[in-house]
């Protein structure tokens, strides 16, 4: 946040606020500005996996036997457990990151939970091209934290916002267009 002052008094000129009663009322309604840092997830998944596949697992190559692999097939959990360690998975490779940019054709959001997931009847087609529209970004639930946001009744919360947009990128004339957020909740 950058604020600019004239001024280092707090007296009031002509009915008007001055620039210290200024920032500290901007303090109170804006939210710090932060780095974006784009990092292509495949980076991330090369330097987990190494050369086989088990450099950051708990379990040698050598031990991962038929024993183990019978074990990790009877594993048994419900759709939201399963959701939910999917996203870890994926957002520990980065456990700073608030938003996952993904445009890739087929790319997907990570959900943490099963349930409230949106169809394709749920997804709008784009409003200026009738085309389909295509997952492109998530915010994740991390930013909550990083906005400062108490875990009150009332207070601001999300699992994920995955947002949709057209799979042409069309009306490139447009600066800003309207888009379909889904918020998982």
């Amino acid at each position: 946040m950058k604020t600019y002052s004239e001024s280092s008094n707090s007296s009031t000129v002509n009915n008007r606020r001055t620039s210290n009663e200024l920032e500290k009322v901007a303090s109170n309604t804006l939210w710090p500005e932060y780095d974006i840092i784009n990092n292509d997830e495949f980076e991330f998944d090369m330097e987990m996996s190494g050369a086989n596949g088990y450099s950051s697992s708990m379990v040698s190559n050598d031990q991962s036997d038929e024993t183990f692999k019978a074990l990790l097939k009877h594993f048994e959990a419900d759709d939201d457990k399963k959701s939910w360690t999917s996203f870890q998975e994926c957002i520990s490779k980065a456990p700073e990151q608030v938003l996952r940019y993904c445009r890739s054709p087929g790319a997907k959001p990570v959900w943490p939970i099963s349930s409230g997931q949106p169809s394709q009847v749920d997804t709008p087609k784009c409003r200026y091209c009738v085309g389909p529209s295509v997952f492109e970004f998530q915010i994740l639930p991390l930013l909550l934290y990083y906005f400062g946001v108490k875990d009150d009744v009332d207070s601001l919360d999300w699992s994920t916002i995955a947002v949709y947009t057209c799979e042409a990128s069309c009306e490139a004339s447009l600066s800003y267009k309207e888009e379909f957020a889904w918020i998982q909740v």
